[in-house]
């Protein structure tokens, strides 16, 4: 049990990061494109070749709230992990 517990945590902390990783990326790239010289600069989410990102963070959000839950369960009767593991979806929706 011990080994599922530690696999829990592991892969929430990493879907975790990757929305991490991924607003910092939009916010280091894409802001300043599109807030650069508006309207204009809002063509990019538009027609065909737009970008949109909103599958990304459809899906990843689900997951990650779901990987959150699965790693509280696991590691509920671990003590201090569990202090830890139960801050983590706090700071998520912060």
């Amino acid at each position: 049990m011990k080994s599922i517990s530690n696999i829990m945590l592991i892969l929430a902390s990493m879907s975790f990061t990757c929305i991490i990783g991924a607003g910092l990326y939009e916010h280091l790239t894409l802001v300043p494109v599109w807030s650069s010289a508006p309207p204009a600069s809002l063509y990019m989410f538009q027609g065909k070749y737009g970008f949109d990102s909103a599958l990304f963070w459809q899906t990843i959000h689900p997951v990650t709230v779901l990987l959150f839950i699965a790693a509280l369960a696991t590691n509920w009767k671990t003590g201090r992990r569990n202090r830890c593991s139960s801050a983590l979806p706090a700071m998520c929706w912060c």
